[in-house]
């Protein structure tokens, strides 16, 4: 992977990026570990639902 890749553009929308995954309402954005040991995942739906609440 180029250097130029891996930089971010001027204009970048992360809702965007993530909007583009809502579409298969199974696909996991986070996986989240608490300090008791509890796992919960977050689909992409979940998360720009959550976010637009």
């Amino acid at each position: 992977m180029d250097r130029e890749q891996l930089i971010a553009p001027e204009q970048y929308n992360i809702v965007n990026e993530i909007e583009r995954y809502t579409q298969d309402g199974n696909m996991l954005a986070l996986l989240l570990e608490k300090e008791s040991g509890e796992k919960e995942q977050l689909t992409y739906k979940e998360l720009i639902e959550s976010a637009s609440q």
